[in-house]
C-alpha cells in the first residue's frame, strides 16, 4: 500500500504541473527569471546578466532526480555514504560530459546534452562501480549491488529528462518540426496539441524563425514518456524487479530519442542519422548486456518508508540545497542573452 501511494504522490503533483508548463512556458514571459547589474556602462546604464527560467528547472529537475535516487537505495537498504559516493560519481560524470558530447556533436561552445550525457554515464559508471567494489572489498563489507544502483539511477534519469524537458520549453530549444511539415493527417492531429513559442530571445527564434508558428510538442512528449516510464520503473524496483526496472527506463526512454530526433527541428549535427541516435542504439544493445551480466546483483524487500526516513536529515537536506544552487548557477547563467538595465527614483514617494 506504501508503495502505491508513494507513486500516487508522484505522480499527481506531476500531472498538475505538466498541465501549467505545457500551456504558459512557451510564452515570452518564462524565458528570463531575472536579470542582475553587473557592470555600469558609458551611458549610465548597467550591463545585465540574466539568470533564466532554463537554470530553475534545471535545478529542480536533477535535485528531484538526485532526491529519488537517494530515496530508493535508501529504501533498498545501501548506506548514507555509499549513495552519496555514487551520487556524486554520478555528477562528476554526466555534467561535465552534457558539454564536452554537445560541443562535439554540435560545434558549439555554450550548449548542452542530456542524450550524451546519459550515454558517458550508461558506459562509464558500471564498470566504475565494479571498479571501486574490488578496491575497497579487502577493508569494508560495502554492500554494493550493481544492478540495484543502476536501476535506481535509470529511474532518476527518466524523471530527470522529464522533468528537465520543461526548461527547454522556457527556453526554446529542442523543439520539433512546424505542423505545417507533416502529413494533412498528422497535421489535423497535432494542431490541438501543438506548441507556440513566442519572444525573439528563444532560440527557436533566433536559430530558425519559427517563433510564432505551430509546432510538434515534442519537449512535452518527451517529459510524459519519460516520467511515466519512470513511475512503472518506481513500481518495479519496489517489488524487487530491479533488473527489469532498468531495462524499461533505458529501453522507453532511448528508443523514444531515437524517434524523436525525426520529429525535431533544431540542429542535431550533421546526417539523416544523428549521433544522438547512435548513441542511444548503442545504449539500448549495452543496456540489455548489463541485464545479463549483473541480473543477480540486486537487494531484495525494498522498503520505501526507510527510504523516505533516511531523507530527513539536516546533513542530507543540506547537501540537495548546496547542489540545488550549484546546478542553478551552471546553468541558470545566460551565454547567449544579455540586458541593459536602467535605474530611477519615484520623486512621487519620495
Amino acid at each position: 500500500m506504501a508503495n502505491f501511494v508513494f507513486i500516487l504522490c508522484l505522480a499527481g503533483p506531476l500531472s498538475l504541473l505538466f498541465c501549467w508548463s505545457f500551456k504558459y512556458l512557451p510564452q515570452e514571459r518564462w524565458q528570463i527569471l531575472c536579470a542582475v547589474p553587473g557592470i555600469k556602462r558609458m551611458d549610465g546604464n548597467w550591463q545585465g546578466v540574466n539568470l533564466t527560467y532554463y537554470g530553475l528547472l534545471t535545478a529542480n529537475a536533477c535535485v528531484f532526480a538526485a532526491m529519488l535516487l537517494f530515496v530508493l537505495l535508501s529504501s533498498a537498504g545501501l548506506l548514507t555514504p555509499v549513495i552519496f559516493f555514487v551520487t556524486a560519481m554520478v555528477f562528476s560524470i554526466c555534467v561535465p560530459a552534457s558539454r564536452l558530447i554537445a560541443r562535439w556533436v554540435e560545434h558549439k561552445a555554450f550548449t548542452s546534452s542530456v542524450g550524451g550525457a546519459f550515454f558517458v554515464g550508461l558506459l562509464l559508471i558500471p564498470c566504475l562501480l565494479l571498479l571501486v567494489r574490488h578496491i575497497v572489498h579487502p577493508w569494508t563489507d560495502m554492500h554494493l549491488p550493481v544492478m540495484t544502483v543502476l536501476a535506481a539511477i535509470g529511474i532518476a534519469y527518466a524523471f530527470g529528462e522529464g522533468i528537465g524537458r520543461l526548461a527547454c520549453i522556457s527556453f526554446g530549444c529542442c523543439y520539433g518540426k512546424p505542423v505545417a511539415e507533416l502529413t494533412p493527417f498528422f497535421q489535423k492531429i497535432m494542431r490541438r496539441f501543438c506548441f507556440v513559442y513566442y519572444g525573439a530571445t528563444k532560440k527557436i527564434s533566433y536559430a530558425d524563425g519559427l517563433d510564432g508558428k505551430r509546432i510538434v510538442p515534442v519537449p512535452a512528449f518527451t517529459a510524459l514518456i519519460c516520467c511515466l516510464t519512470g513511475l512503472v520503473g518506481i513500481a518495479l524496483f519496489l517489488n524487487d524487479r530491479q533488473a527489469e526496472a532498468f531495462l524499461l527506463t533505458v529501453l522507453a526512454t532511448q528508443i523514444w530519442r531515437v524517434i524523436s530526433e525525426f520529429l525535431r527541428a533544431d540542429y542535431r549535427g550533421s546526417g539523416t542519422i544523428t549521433k544522438y541516435q547512435i548513441m542511444a542504439a548503442i545504449g539500448v544493445i549495452y543496456a540489455v548486456g548489463l541485464t545479463f551480466v549483473f541480473e543477480g546483483a540486486v537487494a531484495t524487500n525494498c522498503d520505501i518508508m526507510r527510504g523516505l526516513r533516511a531523507l530527513w536529515h539536516p546533513a542530507i537536506i543540506i547537501f540537495f540545497q548546496v547542489l540545488w544552487l550549484g546546478i542553478f548557477l551552471h546553468f541558470g547563467k545566460s551565454k547567449v542573452t544579455e540586458a541593459v538595465l536602467s535605474f530611477h527614483v519615484i520623486k512621487e514617494r519620495i
